[in-house]
Order: structure tokens, then sequence, then C-alpha cells
């Protein structure tokens, strides 16, 4: 049976396909302005709309290639002809209005194929109907979408060559329609194989010579003018500094995990997870069909065109790129006709002849496979998932000024930019990709500073990508920032932060944050004086009091570079560490002091190894650099061989190396180097030691602690000895000259490490032995106004002065009090109003190696600067 084999045309022929347009029609319609909500890549295509009807430009920033522009084109034209980008509401509107007549042209080419192949009219209808209440069509299809625009010309080319009697202009026709899908997106190449085949197979039935080479000709020809803009202008081959449509197209083809399909972290593998999420019945179904026709194809010529686009399509979604989850709008016709042929197949074998048999297995063989898609898709129809993003935009618009420079997403940049929509228009409303990678925003406007960012329109996406690491001009103003107003709604299905809003269904859909420098300002600043005042050579830091140089010096500064982005310190820092105080021999642990020049002694220290560990992991993150988690890998390995012992079961983490501090009775313990956050990132890195354990353990040591005799408060002292067959807990003075048994220039990190376990990882333990330390602090702060240097064991004040350094510990603690109030006050008063604008240092004494440190740590505390970097994932 020939694919050109015309089926008889009825009153019922010509009144199907109206049917189901209009249901087809319905189901698109109602609601496309509130479900789903507005994705940025909308707004992007969007935004180059209307540049090139109100610049006369192909993009609103600089044009790189990243797609040909005949999709765009389409909706600016069509957006000229409906009155303008705010016809139909914000801009995105407009553009889904198209979407929804490129869908019906797609669903009436679907019926039109359908009854080809299937030679039969039902058979058309059948994949329609699928097509057009898929909830895949219904979510992907009324965005506004390259992949939306290409399959609408894909489709015309092969319907144009499934005409009954094909002539000279529909073999033209689908040249020039096939061109325009691979300028609308270049992924239409995968249906070649599929059209071209049409062409071959019907050659004896086209009345001229050489269809397949005319139709080629005519293809080239029309798809030539992409790279013919290219090369005018200077931009077809890759030069160093410029864009470049082939360099373009290189990295385009490099993106993606390049994982086997079949793992479970592939980028096919999470896109078919999204699909079979949104639509089991179509993307099971379909699947297994694809295989039958496919396989069945080889007997029969008429579905040999359908099983081409299947077998191509589905190769260029398993090829191990880059996969987004509405590539799937590329094979959804297919898939559509696929099911529609198999069960229209089976309705005919089921009747054998029979008309009634046949009607009533066609009926129900129909509804089986409408029904689910019907059913599973209602829930789309009741949700409002853009009217956060809207009233986000409207709320812009009215209160914020007009010169400010606002980091948004893409959805609505025509809506910011243009005041046919709100009355006002917003020139410094930059997309927050764009920020990052554009350098006509980056470095002309910013100047490369997210200090001359005002304001954050914050969306789910744009805080995904915050999350991950990948906007850092941006994340560095969101640190620095406070929000202003916020939008929630319980009707999201958003498809970032699914896990949160598990957990949290009335998280903010939209927030605006206004960027607060000053803050920022004193830690960039800070750090500035003190690389001048403590930096040495490369990366020495030391310290002008005594002229030591310490692991922990190297630490922190190490620590604050990775936190500001300062890679040149961090690596000087880095480098001098390795060049000078990591030569054990048995071990790749720090030695902790150098004098002058040379190493005084080689003993380590075990909390300089966790920062510097710590720090490594973050910049291994942040900068996408693996030769730091090797280092990483290295020390944490060696401190869990070295530093870790089990005393009656008990992980004790010692402040060096075991030989180092083992007395004969025991070993000497300082709890401020306990770190329990840390540790549940070393277990990440290195499973061969049980850092869990090791993170658990630190609490139930820590209220040992503070139930030793003579201990009347919760406060650590800052040296302990730890007996090394029961893990008793006692004095330590005796090994030290000086007091060692009370709270103070040791002990108060432990409450500033055991905050960040908090504050990073909720840990419940550090929230309860906190409340513990408050409900001894806060009473004290408040009768008194002020917190000592040093406390006894018994709780009486042993140095009644205040210290800075010791200050970021109680703070640390007063951020996780019940009130609030307490720890703002306390920062205030003991760090905000302390700052020296001028000399950009805290308190009286700018040569304070210790001071300078711990009013930095506390002030970025304060700010939520000490984010968890290792957290972030470049790679994603």
């Amino acid at each position: 049976m020939r694919i050109s084999f015309r089926p008889q045309k009825t009153v019922f022929t010509w009144v199907l396909p109206v049917v189901i347009l209009t249901v087809a029609f319905a189901a698109h319609a109602y609601g496309m302005f509130a479900y789903p909500y507005y994705e940025n890549d909308e707004g992007i295509y969007m935004s180059q709309a209307h540049s090139l009807l109100t610049e006369g430009k192909l993009s609103p920033y600089t044009y790189w290639y990243d797609h040909a522009p005949f999709g765009w084109i389409t909706i600016a034209g069509w957006a000229g002809a409906t009155g303008g980008f705010f016809t139909f509401g914000p801009s995105v509107n407009t553009g889904r209005v198209l979407m929804l007549l490129a869908h019906l042209a797609a669903t009436g080419m679907v019926y039109f194929l359908g009854r080809r192949i299937g030679r039969s009219s039902v058979t058309g209808a059948v994949a329609a109907l699928l097509f057009a209440l898929s909830p895949l069509s219904l979510y992907y299809g009324r965005r506004v979408l390259l992949d939306n625009m290409m399959i609408v010309w894909a489709l015309l080319g092969l319907s144009l060559l499934s005409v009954y009697r094909p002539r000279l202009p529909h073999v033209l026709g689908a040249g020039v329609a096939f061109a325009l899908a691979l300028l609308t997106k270049e992924s239409a190449i995968v249906l070649l194989p599929a059209i071209l085949y049409l062409v071959y197979s019907r050659r004896k039935e086209i009345p001229f010579r050489w269809p397949s080479l005319r139709f080629l000709l005519v293809t080239g020809l029309v798809g030539t003018l992409y790279p013919l803009y290219a090369f005018v202008r200077g931009e077809l081959f890759e030069g160093e500094g410029t864009t470049s449509l082939i360099g373009t197209l290189r990295w385009q083809m490099d993106r993606g995990n390049g994982l086997p399909f079949w793992n479970m972290e592939s980028d096919f593998f999470l896109a078919l997870s999204d699909w079979f999420f949104r639509d089991p019945f179509l993307v099971s179904a379909g699947l297994f069909g694809a295989v039958v026709v496919i396989g069945w194809s080889l007997w029969e010529k008429r579905l040999r065109m359908l099983a081409l686009a299947l077998f191509f399509t589905l190769i260029f979604l398993m090829r191990g790129g880059l996969v987004f989850n509405f590539y799937v709008l590329a094979l959804l016709p297919f898939l559509a006709l696929t099911l529609a042929v198999i069960a229209t197949e089976l309705g005919h074998y089921i009747g054998n002849g029979r008309r009634i048999v046949t009607a009533i297995a066609m009926t129900l063989l129909v509804a089986g496979s409408l029904l689910p898609s019907i059913l599973y898709s209602f829930d789309q129809y009741l949700k409002n998932e853009t009217a956060p993003q809207v009233e986000a935009v409207r709320w812009v618009k009215a209160n914020l000024p007009e010169d400010a420079v606002i980091a948004i997403d893409d959805y609505a940049y025509a809506d910011y930019h243009d005041s046919t929509f709100g009355g006002t228009s917003f020139p410094g409303a930059e997309a927050f990709w764009k920020i990052e990678t554009d350098p006509s925003v980056r470095d002309a406007k910013l100047g490369g500073d997210w200090r001359n960012i005002d304001y954050l329109v914050v969306s789910d996406m744009f805080r995904t990508q915050i999350d991950r690491g990948m906007t850092p001009l941006s994340k560095s103003a969101y640190l620095s920032s406070t929000p202003v107003h916020e939008w929630k709604s319980d009707e999201t299905e958003y498809a970032f932060r699914v896990e949160a809003r598990a957990v949290d269904p009335e998280l903010p859909i939209e927030i605006v944050y206004q960027v607060d420098p000053e803050v920022a300002d004193q830690l960039f600043r800070s750090f500035r004086t003190y690389k001048k005042f403590f930096f040495r050579d490369y990366g020495q830091i030391i310290d002008p009091d005594t002229g030591v140089t310490t692991s922990e010096g190297q630490s922190y500064a190490m620590l604050r570079a990775v936190w500001l982005g300062d890679r040149e310190a961090f690596d000087g820092a880095w480098d001098w560490t390795q060049d000078h105080l990591q030569f054990r021999t048995d071990d790749a642990l720090i030695s902790w002091k150098w004098v002058l020049d040379k190493l005084e002694d080689s003993t380590n220290a075990t909390d300089a190894d966790e920062d510097i560990a710590l720090a490594l992991i973050f910049a291994a993150k942040r900068w996408n650099e693996p030769a730091y988690m090797e280092s990483a890998v290295e020390i944490v390995s060696d401190l869990g061989d070295h530093a870790v012992v089990e005393i009656d079961g008990l992980s004790y983490f010692l402040p060096a190396h075991w030989e180092s501090v083992e007395q004969w009775n025991g070993y000497l313990f300082n709890p401020s180097y306990l770190s329990p956050a840390t540790y549940r990132i070393f277990a990440d890195i290195d499973p061969d030691h049980d850092w869990d354990k090791v993170a658990r353990d630190s609490y139930v040591i820590l209220d040992r602690i503070a139930e030793m005799d003579g201990h009347e408060t919760p406060l650590p002292s800052d040296w302990l000895l730890v007996d090394k067959e029961t893990g008793a807990l006692s004095s330590a003075g005796e090994y030290f000259d000086y007091d060692v048994d009370r709270f103070s220039y040791d002990a108060f990190r432990t409450l500033f490490r055991v905050s960040l376990d908090y504050q990073w990882f909720g840990t419940s333990a550090a929230k309860r032995y906190l409340d513990q330390i408050n409900t001894f602090l806060v009473p004290r702060y408040e009768a008194e106004g002020a917190l000592p240097t040093a406390f006894s064991p018994a709780g009486e004040i042993v140095l009644g002065y205040q210290t800075t350094a010791i200050d970021a510990g109680y703070l640390a603690s007063f951020m996780l009090n019940r009130d609030p109030d307490i720890a703002e006050r306390f920062y205030e008063e003991r760090f905000g109003s302390r700052y020296d604008e001028d000399g950009s240092y805290w308190g009286d004494d700018k040569y304070s190696y210790y001071d300078a440190n711990w009013a930095w740590f506390a002030t970025a505390m304060h700010a939520g600067v000490l984010v968890n970097l290792a957290d972030e994932d470049p790679a994603l």
C-alpha cells in the first residue's frame, strides 16, 4: 500500500478536522496566559523580537549566533501585525498567542499526515488529538519556544510532500519550509533523512526529473542566508575575542555532561524523567510504539518516513549532549502518529472486516488512548503560575526609580524596557545571564563591579543559578542585599527548586532585593587593607606584633579570599603555604609556624588544616578547578588517619598529629578545633573515614565539657586533657605556662564553628548547644551591656574588658538566639559602630592580626556572606 493512496472524501472528512481544531484550540487557549510560568527562554526570544522592531538589531545584547534568527523575526512580524508587544498583556502573552496558532497549524498537519500514513481519517484524528491534548503539548507547547515554530515548518515540509499528487511547487515549497525550520532552530536537521526519503520514495509520481536534487538546492539556497549573514559581518569563522557562527556551533555541540543515555545522571535520562512525569502514557506507550514502527517499517514502506523521523530524533536526544526538557516538542508529533497508526491497525485486526466490531474496538482504543492525557492534564487548567511574575513587574514599575540598575530574569526584559507596559521604562534592567557573560553589560555598564547593581528581581530560576554559583556578580549583590517585597503562590510547580517547594510550599516565587553595598564594601575594603598590612611576598601572612607566620593565618586568608571571590589572593596564600609549610615527611598536613626566613616548628595545627582543606574545597567548587580538590582530599585523608582517635566509642578530633599532643595520661585537646559543619563536607570527599561520626561525636564531647566538675557554665575551656583510655576530660593547665582553664582566646571559636553548622545544615544539636550558651550569655549581656574577654569554668569574669575577636564568638551564638534583636544590637555596638571608614578596619588597632580576621568573619556572618560554597556545582 502506497502513501499516495487517496481516502474517499465525505462530509465527515471535512467536519472532522474542524472539530479537532476546535478541541485543540480550547485545550491550548484556556489558561495559556496563566500556565505554565513564564520561562526565561520565552523572554529571550521576546526581547530579541522587541529589539528587532524598536532598535533594528537581532538582540538587545551582543548577538552571538546562539540560534538562527528566523524564529524571533517571525515573532517580531506577529507583534507588528497585532498592534505591538503588549496587545495581550505582558510581552510573553503576545508570543503565546502566536504559539497557539503554531499549535493549531501543527495539529492540522499531524491530522493530515496521520490520515495519509494510516489511510484513514480515524488515524489522523487520533494522532491529532493525542498531540493536541498531551500534557507535554500543553506545558511546553504554550511556551514561546523556537522548537514550537521549528516543528511547524518541518511538518509543513513533510505535508507538502505527502499530498495526493505532488508537483514542482510542492517539492520547492517543502524545500523552503525545511530551510525555514533550520533557520528557526538548527536541530531540525535531524528530520532531514525523513523528508529526503519522502522525496525519494515519491520520485516516480513527481512529473519532473531529480526532485531530491531540486529539494536540496532550494533548501541550501534559503538556508545559506544565515552563514552568509555571518560572513558579511566577519563573524563566520572563529577569531579571538569575537563572536562567530562556527565557534558558537562548536560550543553548542560540546554542551551537556557527555554521559551515556542510560546513565541516570545523563541529560537524556533526566529529561526523560520529566517527560514521564508530565505525560506517562504518551511517552511510555509512544516509545514502545516507536520500536514497533521502526521494525515494522522494514516491511511496510508507508511507515518509513515516520520511522526515520522517530529514529533520528531519538538518536539526537540520546547522543550524550545537552538535552533541555522542551526538546521533546520535536518528538511529540511522531509519537502521536505512532500510537494512532498502531491503535487503528489493532482496531482493524480485532474487527477482522466486521464493521460493528471494528467500530467498537476503534472506540475503545481511541478512548483508551485519549483518556489518560485528558485526565492527567486537567489540573493544569486550574493553576495560575504567572500571577506573581506579572505582579512583580508591575510593582517594580510603580515603586522603583527609573534610573535604577536592576538584575532581572529574561522573561520580563521587554516589559521592563518598554513604557507601553506599566507606563515607565527601566533602561538599567539587565538580564542576569548577560550581567555575567556579556562584556557590553558586565564591563561597559557595570565596570565588572556588582556594587553598581541597585536591585535584584529574583525569580525561581534566577535564585537557582545563584545557589549553583553560576552568577558570581549577581550572587555577590544578592548576598549583600535585603528583601524589599515578595510574592508567594500555592499554585506553582516551578521547574527549579522542586524539592525545596515540597518542603515549603509557601516559598516566595518572586522577591525584590535592594542591594546594600555598605557592609559588603566593608568586607572588600577591609580585605584590601588586610592584604596591605599583613600580606608579604606573594602570599605570606605575617602578624606584625610577633613577626610570625602561622598556618592559622594562612587558612584565614584563604577562607576570606574564596568567600570574596579573590582568586589572586587565594592562590598567593595557598602557593606560599605549599612552598613553605607543607613539607612534613609522613603526611600532607601543614606545619604551623614560620619565623623570619625559616620553619621554626613543623608540628601541624589541625584547626588550620581543616580550614585550609575547607577553603580548597570551596575554591574547587567556585572556580571549577580539580587541582584544589585533589589537595583538599590529601589533607582530609591525612587528618582522618593522624588526627582522629577513637576513645571509648567516641571520635576525638585532636589539635595536631596524635603523636604531637600525646601525654603520658592522655591527649591535649582544644574544643575550638571542633568544626562539625566542616566534617559534614569532608564526608562527601573522603569516604574512607567516618566524618559524619566525628561531627556527631563533637556535640557529645561538648556536652561532656559542660558537665565537667567545677563547670557552672556550658562555655568550653581553651584547652583540656582527654584520658586516652576512658575519654574522661580534665584540666590541661599543667602543660601550659598560661591559664587555659577558661573560656577565652581559643574557646570562643567553638561558638562560631557550631553556629556555622546550624546555618549550613540546620543541625538540631547545634541549635540546642547554642541555646544553652545563650541562656548563660544573654542575661549577662542585658545586665552589663557588654561581655568579657574571659570566663572561668564557674562562670565568673576573669578578664573584664572586651575583645573584638572574642566578641565574634558571642555574635555567632546570638545569631541563633530566639530574640534576633539581641544579635542586631550586639553587632551594631561591637562591630557596626566600630568600623573605621577611612582606615577600613575595626577597632582601635589596625595591626591586630587576630582581631582583624575575626571582626571580618563576624561581619561577614552577620551579612550572610559565609555561605557553604561546597553546595555549588559549576558543571550544572
